[in-house]
């Protein structure tokens, strides 16, 4: 959406390329990837960042034992791995990548804000217009100041609780952003009513994975001439669904705790049947 907002003011492209605004790009396979394929995981860059078999394992280790993966990963950190990548899949083709949406977030922060801080564009261009008070990125190792005192803490299947992921460089893929219903209610009641800044971002435009066509970001599901608008998301003890019934003004927000899968419940509200 925020790719939405800025190519509708000419700020950006969807043909523009991540060298042209990350400084380090130039040359390499990453920078090669344009803002439109990046939005709808279609530029061939892995899923995350790639890892020794060592690093791999300990960080499988890590979730395992309720631990954060990615342990502060700053903005510099990030950068310079995404800048490191030599390889990539077919461009045009559809597979989903954090590492793609997270470059993104970056490449379009330090196109309009001197210090290329994901946060500030996220806030100025979203958060502030749907007046979503309550959604914070926190990516800092320090305690978490900006969230309600009775935040929702991670957990496993099996009750243990786990650490809040935090990562200033996986920041616009999700990692460390704090939300609550009530705001995302906001954002879906935009949508509904064709307010929200980059509505443009939830139109289907490309085939995604089985059913699925992709917009910007958005994934779009027709079952039964029905179309839902979705997205999911989870770390290692929390998940969560949004999805919209454009035509029937319907939508549905769930979060939850748990590494368990809330997709099922999010569409069954949604679409009102099993």
């Amino acid at each position: 959406m925020l790719l939405s907002r800025l190519a509708e003011r000419g700020t950006v492209s969807l043909e523009q390329r991540v060298a042209d605004l990350l400084p380090g790009f130039a040359d390499r396979t990453a920078g090669r990837a344009t803002l439109g394929d990046l939005a709808s995981h279609r530029s061939g860059l892995p899923r995350l960042h790639p890892r020794s078999a060592v690093a791999s394992l300990r960080s499988a280790y890590a979730v395992h034992r309720g631990r954060d993966p990615y342990r502060g990963m700053d903005r510099a950190e990030f950068l310079g791995r995404a800048a490191a990548i030599t390889s990539a899949g077919t461009p045009g083709e559809f597979e989903y990548s954090n590492l793609g949406m997270s470059l993104l977030g970056h490449a379009l922060a330090a196109g309009t804000n001197p210090e290329g801080r994901y946060q500030a564009l996220l806030e100025r261009e979203l958060l502030t217009p749907l007046r979503m008070t309550r959604t914070v990125v926190h990516t800092g190792p320090e305690p978490l100041p900006d969230v309600p005192d009775d935040l929702a803490l991670p957990h496993n299947r099996n009750g243990r609780p786990g650490e809040p992921w935090r990562s200033e460089g996986y920041a616009p893929s999700g990692v460390g952003v704090w939300s609550t219903a009530q705001d995302l209610a906001r954002l879906l009641l935009a949508i509904i009513e064709e307010r929200a800044p980059g509505m443009d971002a939830a139109r289907p435009r490309f085939d995604a994975e089985g059913p699925n066509r992709i917009g910007l970001g958005w994934f779009i599901l027709t079952r039964d001439g029905r179309e839902v608008t979705w997205h999911n998301g989870g770390t290692g003890g929390s998940c969560s669904f949004i999805g919209i019934d454009r035509e029937n003004g319907r939508g549905a927000v769930v979060l939850s705790n748990t590494n368990h899968d809330v997709d099922s419940l999010g569409a069954h509200l949604i679409l009102a049947e099993d």
